[in-house]
């Protein structure tokens, strides 16, 4: 199988890496236009938990530049500009019957001020400036970390190059199509390159899947922000382990602690800053073109989304490589699993807005209680009685989900009926011995500027 991977960046570095470990034999085209190609959202990306798990993270050598990652603090997006963690890996424990949640409210209740996300080791690392890699070992607190990473973008896309071989080629010029298909790419050398299967991770400007499937599902009605602008300072005291998302009247801004620099993008909705659409494309697969990264779908970074869904789309593309001309059932799975992937995020993403607690201002009153049928039916059974439903494809747990809305000030307007025999004593006992279990664990770890050395020596 011989695959054009288009586009410059993390987006067509990540996409040549999968395939070509795949067994395609995968041909660069850069576009040189630069960026990404996972949005206009700047040099620093999140790696959420779950790209920690892939083979191509696993294959990664340290990357020079980041840094650590236990999570995402936010401020200025609950009622009261009230801050709150969101904590990678597990919260709390379940108490016989009763979720960790149900614990929660139940002390609630009781008259206790909680956070459900204060229960989450690394909540506490976090805030000691502390950090260790998750431990294999379950009776270790250890073991319920999940790790993130905080990347220079430009050094993991040319971490991600030298993953696999894959044969270079001049720019871009023009794309010759007919039917339906790419026929060709036109270089700046002159040469004319055909392939079984084009890849595009040209950014959300789609310069090969455009031409076969133009449309556009716009999310402008519940993401309104539209302009992004990226300031990055050096910094020379050791960078916390977690990014910065904070609100304010006119939008909000993302600020992504690196090894060395801080990187801040600034989101709203008009004004200075390059232009973006949240949303996704009507078909992200059309002929023999597969769009991936911001060519498939447009998501503003507020939980740190845009990396962990380009990795999984080129898994996916991996998974359904075609072995014959008529590609429409790989077509047809890759768009059905995408959109519905990309739809979840969004309403992740929404779900801030949706319950943001910004009054008397146009823009956070014009967004609250928005959103899909699901995001509607999420946030009424939660405040209904605490629980989360999960759609197929979620970008993120229970655990994630409660976190979240927790933060942004939700709270169940009923107990769950399951912890009822369960006595007050009991529920204040069980997270007595969770906190100090924590505690103990955040004592014994070492700091993150410590951590950062052995990285930084590695790479």
């Amino acid at each position: 199988m011989r695959v054009a991977v288009v586009g410059d960046g993390v987006a067509a570095a990540l996409a040549g890496a999968v395939l070509a470990r795949a067994g395609a034999a995968v041909i660069r085209v850069p576009t040189e236009e630069g960026g990404t190609g996972l949005g206009p959202f700047g040099p620093a990306l999140t790696a959420m938990p779950d790209w920690q798990a892939s083979d191509i993270a696993a294959a990664l050598p340290p990357v020079p530049g980041a840094s650590f990652a236990l999570g995402i603090a936010f401020a200025g997006w609950a009622a009261n500009g009230g801050g709150w963690f969101l904590p990678f890996g597990d919260v709390g424990a379940a108490l016989g019957p009763i979720s960790f949640a149900q614990v929660i409210a139940r002390m609630r209740a009781q008259g206790h001020a909680l956070r459900f996300a204060d229960f989450a080791l690394a909540t506490q690392a976090a805030q000691a400036g502390r950090f260790a890699p998750p431990s294999p070992d379950p009776r270790s607190p250890l073991s319920t970390l999940a790790m993130g990473v905080h990347y220079p973008a430009e050094a993991l896309a040319d971490a991600l190059t030298a993953l696999a071989p894959v044969q270079a080629v001049a720019p871009l010029v023009r794309v010759e199509h007919s039917e339906g298909r790419i026929a060709a790419l036109v270089l700046a050398d002159g040469a004319m390159l055909v392939a079984d299967l084009y890849v595009d991770a040209t950014g959300g400007d789609g310069r090969l899947i455009g031409h076969l499937s133009p449309g556009w599902e716009s999310w402008a009605e519940c993401l309104p922000c539209a302009r992004a602008t990226v300031t990055a300072t050096a910094e020379t005291q050791p960078p916390p382990p977690y990014a910065f998302h904070s609100a304010d009247r006119d939008g909000w801004a993302a600020t992504i602690p690196l090894d060395g620099r801080r990187v801040e993008t600034r989101f709203s909705v008009a004004g200075a800053g390059t232009p973006y659409v949240n949303g996704r494309r009507t078909a992200a697969w059309r002929g023999n073109c597969v769009a991936l990264g911001a060519a498939a779908g447009v998501i503003e970074p507020v939980l740190g989304a845009p990396l962990l869904l380009a990795l999984r789309q080129a898994e996916r593309i991996a998974a359904l490589l075609p072995h014959a001309a008529d590609q429409s059932a790989e077509a047809a799975e890759y768009n059905r699993l995408t959109a519905a992937e990309l739809d979840r995020a969004r309403d992740a993403a929404v779900a801030l807005w949706a319950t943001n607690g910004r009054v008397g201002e146009p823009l956070w009153d014009a967004a609250r209680d928005r959103g899909s049928d699901q995001l509607r039916w999420t946030l009424d059974l939660y405040r209904s009685r605490g629980r989360v439903p999960l759609y197929d494809e979620e970008l993120l747990s229970r655990a994630d989900w409660i976190a979240i809305l927790d933060g942004q000030g939700l709270r169940p307007r009923r107990l769950d009926p399951l912890g009822a025999a369960v006595s007050d004593a009991a529920v204040t006992a069980h997270a007595g011995r969770l906190r100090d279990r924590l505690l103990a664990a955040v004592r014994q770890m070492p700091s993150h500027a410590d951590q950062l050395a052995r990285y930084r020596a590695a790479s």
